[in-house]
Parts: C-alpha cells; sequence; structure tokens
C-alpha cells in the first residue's frame, strides 16, 4: 500500500499532509520521507526520493536547482557519474551537501 502511494505521489500532482507514528503522534511529512530513504525494499527509498525531488522543484525551485548544480559539481569533481543516475542516488547526494541552501538567508528567485 504504501508502495502504491508513494509511486503514485512521484508521478501524479499529489500532496501528502501529515503522518501519524506508532505513537499516534503527527510526524511531519518530511521526517517520514527521509527515514522512508532508508528503508530496506529498494523500491520504497526509490519512489520516495523520487516525490522528494519532484516537491523541491516545485516549491522551492531555487534551492533544487542551488543543489542540482552542486551535485553535478561533485560528480564531476569526483568523477562519479553514479551520484546523478537516478532519483535515489541524487537525494542521497543532495542530502550530503553542505546545509547552506538551508540557511532563512536563502531566497529562491521569483
Amino acid at each position: 500500500m504504501l508502495l502504491m502511494l508513494l509511486a503514485g505521489a512521484a508521478t501524479a500532482d499529489i500532496t501528502l499532509g501529515l503522518a501519524v507514528d506508532s505513537r499516534g503522534g503527527e510526524v511531519g511529512v518530511e521526517e517520514l520521507l527521509r527515514s522512508l530513504l532508508d528503508d530496506m525494499d529498494s523500491r520504497v527509498a526509490y519512489y520516495t526520493s523520487a516525490f522528494l525531488s519532484k516537491r523541491m522543484m516545485t516549491e522551492e525551485p531555487g534551492k533544487y536547482q542551488w543543489m542540482l548544480h552542486n551535485l553535478v559539481f561533485k560528480a564531476q569533481q569526483s568523477n562519479n557519474v553514479k551520484l546523478l543516475k537516478n532519483p535515489y542516488s541524487q537525494m542521497r547526494g543532495k542530502l550530503q551537501l553542505p546545509s547552506e541552501c538551508d540557511r532563512p538567508s536563502f531566497q529562491s528567485e521569483s
């Protein structure tokens, strides 16, 4: 069921809201999705990363462009094209970038 939801969200324009953890407390979707990147089922991790990338492209285009530019630079510097091969590798690479784009002073150009 989770896999079908993620696959649909990664390919369609579906917005996910809040999730509920095992104790009944609300968990932000961002935290939940980042935890799913470590799922043992590679399909869950793949579709989660595709959804996160798509969401970042639409909701934070400036941040997405910054991260993609830096990821391409990192791949070129390390001669590691695997960083760019699929959404999972890209998202993992983006999450390992310095957090400069997460500072409040970072503004996307609109």
